[in-house]
């Protein structure tokens, strides 16, 4: 039989009862894979639909710069003339440890500060540094 014949034949109830079971078996599976491919093929449209609309209406950001507003540094000599090798170093530590380049990082302001931690306390970061490494 026909399959556009064998499709007519699945719009009327009573002639799928009178039907042979081969018929019947290639009447679903035709109508099971249309069903499955329509809706399969709008999916696909409809991806393509919205990854268009995100290439179309996603905002343009450039990439920030990140600044730091104050670098500590405790143990490094803070003089006139080591002023810029210090914020170079602080300027390339502080990129190492975001993961960007130096030159997205401003730093605008060094000020020395007092360590008064406890031993316990400089033992238990140094030992939390060394463990992610």
């Amino acid at each position: 039989m026909d399959m556009t014949i064998l499709l007519k034949n699945f719009a009327d109830p009573t002639i799928i009862k009178t039907m042979a079971s081969g018929d019947l078996l290639k009447g679903v599976t035709a109508t099971v894979i249309m069903g499955m491919g329509i809706t399969f093929a709008v999916l696909i449209i409809l991806m393509f639909v919205i990854m268009v609309q995100q290439k179309l209406l996603a905002p343009r950001v450039a990439a920030p710069v990140k600044t730091v507003q104050a670098a500590r540094v405790s143990d490094a000599p803070v003089s006139g003339s080591d002023n810029n090798e210090l914020i170079a170093v602080i300027t390339a530590a502080v990129a190492a440890s975001i993961g960007t380049a130096a030159g997205n990082i401003v730093i605008k302001n060094v000020q020395r500060v007092r360590d008064n931690a406890p031993g316990w306390f400089k033992s238990g970061i140094t030992e939390q540094m060394n463990n992610r490494f």
